[in-house]
């Protein structure tokens, strides 16, 4: 006997993807997602419906409004008397301002926030700005003449340059200071005897004449070499005074006439 095997049974039932998406939502929270949106739903039909009621209400208000300007004026009421109940328009007027007061807070806040954002952003690109590029274009051509835009100087370069001024202006007196008194100490020393001149040839009153002080000590230094300036000077002097003199006499008479030229023009005449 052939044994009979079982065929395989044929599943109708579909396979179930995966889900790929990592932002999908799990059963759970699809779950509390569907409870959040109808729960939305019946509050945004809730306010819908109180916006109905309102509305209704505003326009029977005016009505009634509308009514009483008709009347006369003996019979018409006053906006006071409208009022239903004061101690509530109290309180919502209360509440009104306080919200008001939170708008003004908050509003501060974020205008002050904003404020030191700007003044940043200022600081940080506008302040070190010494002058801005500009640009100045011609109407007919195409031409424009343009500015550099330069940084300010830091505080740090004014200190240094006020210190160095200060320094230059001290300087500056000192050195006022001295040159008087080396003219005083040379005029006292050429009226006392204790200054005197050794010729270095042996004469006294020439130009090579060499000068020596009895002072010591820095001012002595200072005398001594303002006196040998002197002299270096008063040897230039007297030295193109003697080339100047040597040149004047070689000078040819403004009447003298060169043979060789005279002698040159006959020849070439005849």
């Amino acid at each position: 006997n052939i044994a009979n095997l079982p065929s395989v049974k044929k599943t109708s039932d579909k396979i179930v993807d995966d889900i790929e998406d990592p932002n999908a939502y799990s059963i759970e929270d699809a779950k509390q997602k569907t409870e959040h949106d109808k729960r939305m739903k019946e509050a945004e039909h809730k306010k819908r419906e109180v916006k109905k009621k309102i509305n209704a209400l505003r326009r029977q208000f005016r009505t009634i409004l509308e009514r009483n300007e008709n009347l006369p004026k003996h019979l018409q009421l006053s906006r006071m008397e409208f009022e239903m109940d004061r101690e509530m328009k109290q309180a919502l007027e209360l509440q009104t301002e306080k919200k008001k007061d939170l708008v003004k807070k908050e509003l501060a806040w974020e205008a002050e926030k904003l404020q030191i954002a700007l003044d940043k952003v200022r600081k940080s690109f506008k302040d070190t700005v010494e002058c801005e590029r500009i640009v100045i274009k011609t109407f007919s051509t195409s031409h424009e003449v343009t500015s550099f835009r330069t940084a300010k100087l830091s505080e740090g370069f004014y200190e240094i340059k006020a210190e160095f001024e200060s320094k230059k202006v001290k300087k500056r007196a000192m050195n006022d200071s001295t040159g008087d008194s080396t003219k005083e100490m040379l005029a006292d020393n050429r009226k006392t005897p204790d200054t005197s001149k050794t010729a270095e040839d042996g004469t006294d009153g020439e130009p090579g004449s060499k000068i020596t002080t009895t002072l010591k000590g820095s001012m002595g230094e200072r005398i001594k070499n303002a006196l040998q300036k002197l002299e270096e000077k008063e040897k230039k002097r007297a030295s193109r005074k003697t080339q100047w003199e040597e040149l004047y006499s070689c000078k040819p008479h403004d009447e003298y006439e060169d043979p060789e030229d005279v002698a040159a023009i006959k020849e070439a005449q005849e």
